[in-house]
C-alpha cells in the first residue's frame, strides 16, 4: 500500500517537460522586456553631442565629419539662434541615433559658442562680416558672424569642406533621402 502512494505522488517527465517550457518561456519574455527598455532608453539627444573646442575641430580624425556649431544661451541680441537650433534638435538628434547604428554615415560632433564664455568665443565676429570657414586648413583664420549661429560645417582631411547655413541645408545634410 505505501508503494503505490510513493508512485502516485512522484512526478512523471511529462510535468517536469511542460514546468520547464513555462520557466524558459517566462525567462524569454522578461529578457525581451528588459532590452526593449534598454534601447528605448538610449537614445541620444544634444546633450550626448561631443563637443570640441575651435582648436579642436581639425584634428579630430581622418575620415570625413560633421561639426554642429551652437549656442545654449544664444549669441544675438534677439536670440533667433536658440529658435533655429530648437527646429533642428530632432534633426540633430536623429542623425546622431543613426550614427550610432551605422558606422559608415560620418560622425556629428558639436562646437558651443557663447558671448565671452569659453575659448570658442574669440572666432566670434559681430556685424556684416560673413562667417569665414570655407577652406581653411588653420583654425586660427577661423571666424564666425554671430547671425551665422548655427551652422553645420563638413570637415575631409583637415579641411573645412563644406558650410550649411541655412535650417533647410543642415536638414538636408542630415536626413535621410526619400530615394534612399
Amino acid at each position: 500500500m505505501n508503494r503505490n502512494l510513493a508512485t502516485r505522488n512522484k512526478p512523471s517527465y511529462k510535468v517536469y517537460g511542460f514546468w520547464s517550457i513555462i520557466v524558459l518561456l517566462t525567462l524569454v519574455f522578461i529578457s525581451f522586456v528588459i532590452v526593449k527598455f534598454v534601447q528605448s532608453r538610449s537614445d541620444l539627444d544634444m546633450d550626448d553631442l561631443s563637443n570640441l573646442s575651435y582648436r579642436e575641430v581639425l584634428s579630430v580624425e581622418a575620415k570625413p565629419y560633421y561639426v554642429f556649431i551652437y549656442s545654449k544661451f544664444g549669441v544675438t541680441e534677439d536670440e533667433s539662434d536658440l529658435e533655429r537650433i530648437e527646429e533642428l534638435r530632432p534633426t540633430i538628434e536623429n542623425y546622431l541615433n543613426r550614427v550610432k547604428n551605422d558606422k559608415e554615415l560620418p560622425k556629428l560632433y558639436g562646437m558651443i559658442v557663447e558671448n565671452n564664455y569659453g575659448v570658442n568665443d574669440a572666432i566670434l565676429i559681430s556685424g556684416v562680416d560673413p562667417s569665414n570657414l570655407l577652406n581653411k586648413v588653420n583654425v586660427e583664420d577661423f571666424r564666425i558672424n554671430r547671425s551665422d549661429v548655427p551652422m553645420l560645417i563638413k570637415v575631409s582631411g583637415k579641411t573645412v569642406t563644406e558650410v550649411l547655413l541655412k535650417e533647410i541645408d543642415i536638414k538636408e545634410a542630415l536626413d535621410p533621402k526619400p530615394n534612399q
